[in-house]
């Protein structure tokens, strides 16, 4: 679909990925919009699994967001600026985003996210001022 050919292209991923990891922005200002989202923990690689191995993916023993799943949040801001994080294992909470985001968060920016309640926790803790959006509106 590119025109660029698989082994090209991989091998520019393996040359561009650590050049983007560098230029990381220092601060997220104004309006912060976040959300997470979760896959499932892989050991790919790993000469000890701690969980029995799952055939190409599979899927997580349990419904709904458990330990099995990696949490990774992503903020940006109206500039374009963007930051990534592995918060860990399982739903997100106050003190993940807080070691996360209150770092990279302007003390006077708007918070936007979903309505979750380690968000209205966060905020509340760091004196940022939140607004959640209402998804199912």
């Amino acid at each position: 679909a590119t025109g660029v050919h698989r082994t090209t292209s991989f091998r520019w991923r393996h040359r561009f990925a650590p050049g983007a990891a560098r230029h990381r922005p220092a601060i997220l200002s104004a309006i912060v919009e976040a959300d997470e989202t979760y896959r499932l923990e892989s050991q790919k690689g790993s000469r000890s699994l701690t969980r029995p191995p799952r055939k190409r993916g599979g899927a997580a023993r349990r419904r709904g967001i458990n330990r099995e799943h990696d949490c990774l949040l992503v903020a940006r801001d109206r500039s374009g600026a963007t930051l990534d994080f592995h918060t860990g294992r399982g739903p997100v909470t106050a003190p993940q985003l807080r070691s996360c985001l209150r770092p990279v968060l302007a003390h006077d920016g708007l918070l936007i996210s979903d309505g979750a309640a380690a968000y209205v926790r966060f905020a509340a803790d760091a004196g940022i001022t939140h607004e959640p959006v209402n998804v199912r509106a």
